[in-house]
């Protein structure tokens, strides 16, 4: 083997890690004598090589739309922040512009809530005299299950009704775990009211129920021991506060969170098949229940924290998707789980068209050319498996319709990105007709879902699954589209959006506290301006959108500074809008 000397210096990559020291040859003698490939160690950049803010690739410009970087570095409170996630690149021109809080540390003491379940108080503390009375947690109960329990399906709803009946006749005997479980439950279940509801069904502010019980249950979690548990229901309580919590978090300590949610799960085994006799056949079906929600919210918050799932998440979406069954149909006592029911609708009815869709979305990452075959072949899957059994009398499968419309059509978007992505520069205009039409579909399908009156008990899930991957595709069209029946359509499927919106705080891309809304807004702006000379008049949120530019602009101390929990839940939350969820790359639907 042939030996020339490495410059001086550096470590091959083996002595490094091994802190020996190298003789600096190639190879050299350390890795010789073990037999192993002997790499050298890159020298380490510089400091200033470190922090100047760069773009790091830049994929080829197709057509008239100009693509987005793929990696970007943009500061964030004074520190480059690496991205990878591509809804990112289409807004790396706006979010510089956007001051940091690193300008204004000095005038706000706040602190986020996902720093105070970790820092806040970390010894144990009884919540006992925080329980509701049994009349108030029995009627938490029934708005969660409502509400909460068809969109998440975590739990076990029998064996958690047990736990808080239990809890009203005997407060003595329920579990540090069943104690954290309980008060995520009716966090879920105050979260999911509207203002207006809280007060007249549990007789109090919806602010003032919501930080109660935002404090007790990050208490609950505290004395369960959440960080060191290997309990399956402290889990699933960690997780019922995530889903719960997330509009009302940064991006940045969401994704945080629910990596420390994926780790817990994979230390008690979640991911894994479970074929071990320590489980029971119905603690399996209930670890994979839990598995596939805490892969999708994670899914969610790697997207908007500006990053794309790495390989072993993409491939835990290979595990297996739980049963087609009811609560009823499984128990505690049983040996062996119950066969699919093929022959009529579940209760798991949504969640397992979201599992199915991210499972199929995953699968296409790398896909080598647009394979609507494929996509086809999945539709008429999820038509015969799930929708020939949907009665659209029933609110959740009416839903489950509507949300499948879109789904379909952000699958289309995700396979197009695959395809432009591996090297496809020349793409017909046609089919990128086809890639605005879907994306317009998916925002028209969202609006049909917010303007449906027996869906807004669904609206606190939904506002954090909002499809923000086509709402910018939509908008990076329009500045270069200026007429024709698909640019009028498009502008009426934004237009709707913010109408419908503008005066609350869950309006996509115009929260003042959101780096990516904040970025966002000004997108739609520059689009209108490239399109004002072909529309008049200037509609009301475009106005409206200016003012708050102008507002932020001259205020950024009260305008773009990160609003912790507490002020967020007083102005009645933030819409932390969201995408396809199960589509971690270009869009995200699932979660």
């Amino acid at each position: 083997m042939p030996v020339s000397r490495r410059p001086r210096g550096h470590s091959c990559v083996r002595c490094n890690r091994r802190k020996i020291k190298c003789d600096g040859t190639q190879p050299c003698s350390a890795c010789r004598s073990a037999s192993v490939i002997c790499s050298a160690r890159p020298p380490a950049k510089s400091r200033q090589g470190r922090m100047k803010l760069q773009k790091l690739s830049t994929p080829t410009v197709s057509n008239s739309n100009e693509a987005a970087t793929d990696e970007i570095l943009l500061e964030d409170e004074g520190h480059p922040r690496y991205f990878n996630e591509p809804l990112w690149g289409h807004l790396s021109k706006e979010l510089p512009i956007v001051p940091t809080p690193r300008d204004v540390t000095q005038a706000t003491t706040s602190t986020c809530p996902a720093t105070s379940i970790l820092w806040g108080p970390c010894e144990y503390q009884s919540i006992q005299s925080f329980r509701p009375a049994p009349s108030l947690a029995f009627q938490l109960w029934q708005i969660f299950l409502d509400n909460v329990n068809p969109l998440s399906k975590m739990i076990h709803a029998p064996s958690a009704q047990n736990i808080i009946t239990e809890a009203t006749r005997d407060q003595s005997r329920v579990s540090r775990g069943s104690e954290a479980l309980m008060f995520s439950i009716y966090l879920c279940a105050v979260n999911s009211l509207k203002k207006s509801e809280c007060e007249t069904t549990l007789g109090e502010s919806k602010n003032v129920l919501l930080q109660r019980y935002l404090t007790v249950t990050q208490q609950a979690l505290v004395n369960a021991e959440f960080l060191q548990s290997s309990s399956l229901i402290v889990l699933q309580s960690l997780t019922l506060y995530l889903v719960c919590m997330r509009q009302h978090f940064d991006h940045k300590s969401l994704w945080l969170l629910t990596g420390l949610a994926v780790r817990s799960a994979q230390r008690i085994g979640l991911h894994k098949a479970n074929g071990s006799s320590l489980i029971s056949a119905f603690e399996a079906e209930m670890r994979h229940r839990l598995w596939w929600q805490i892969l999708l919210v994670d899914s969610r918050a790697a997207q908007f924290a500006g990053l794309s799932l790495d390989i072993q998440m993409r491939d835990f979406f290979e595990s297996r998707i739980p049963l087609n069954v009811n609560d009823c149909d499984i128990r505690p006592e049983m040996t062996s789980c119950p066969p699919d029911i093929e022959t009529h609708s579940t209760e798991m009815l949504f969640c397992l068209v979201i599992y199915e869709a991210a499972r199929f979305s995953t699968s296409l990452q790398h896909a080598e050319a647009q394979d609507m075959a494929r996509i086809d072949e999945f539709r008429s899957s999820i038509q015969s498996k799930y929708l020939r059994f949907c009665d659209e009398a029933i609110p959740l499968h009416l839903l489950t319709k509507r949300l499948v419309q879109g789904l379909i059509a952000q699958i289309s978007i995700k396979n197009f990105s695959n395809c432009k992505d591996n090297g496809t520069t020349n793409i017909p205009v046609t089919n990128r007709d086809a890639f605005f039409l879907w994306n317009i579909e998916v925002i028209e399908c969202t609006n049909e879902i917010y303007s449906t009156e027996c869906l807004q008990r669904y609206l606190w899930f939904l506002h954090g699954l909002f499809p923000i991957e086509s709402f910018v595709n939509i908008l990076v069209e329009l500045q270069h589209r200026h007429q024709g029946v698909m640019v009028d359509r498009g502008w009426d499927a934004i237009s709707n959006i913010y109408n419908t919106f503008m005066d609350t705080d869950w309006v996509p891309c115009s929260n003042p506290n959101d780096l990516l809304y904040c970025a966002v807004g000004k997108l739609a702006l520059k689009a209108w301006q490239a399109h004002a000379i072909y529309r008049h008049p200037t509609p009301l949120w475009v106005t409206r959108l200016r003012e708050k530019e102008r507002a932020a602009n001259n205020d950024p101390l009260e305008n773009l500074l990160f609003s912790n929990v507490h002020e967020e839940i007083e102005s009645g939350g933030a819409f932390e809008g969201a995408e396809d969820i199960f589509q971690n790359l270009h869009i995200n639907w699932a979660l």
